[in-house]
């Protein structure tokens, strides 16, 4: 399993089946499926506390940020 960020486009789980949620953790499957969970079953599915998966997901938006940055300097470069 492997977290890959949170969204608020999904706001159902789809372990649990729970609806209206404010987002889900999306997720990758040990068989590379996309999924989205809510945040207690994505603790349970990832056998990760919740704070865990909430550092995971900052750490992959702080990285997606920086390389953002990097090719808007490439792109101002040119």
């Amino acid at each position: 399993m492997r977290v890959l960020g949170f969204t608020d486009e999904v706001t159902y789980c789809d372990l649990c089946g729970k609806m209206e949620l404010k987002g889900t953790y999306v997720i990758e499957t040990d068989n590379s499926e996309i999924q989205h969970y809510g945040s207690t079953c994505a603790s349970k599915i990832t056998d990760k506390d919740i704070s865990t998966i909430k550092a995971e997901v900052k750490k992959i938006e702080l990285i997606n940020e920086i390389d953002t940055q990097i090719i808007s300097c490439k792109t101002d470069a040119s």
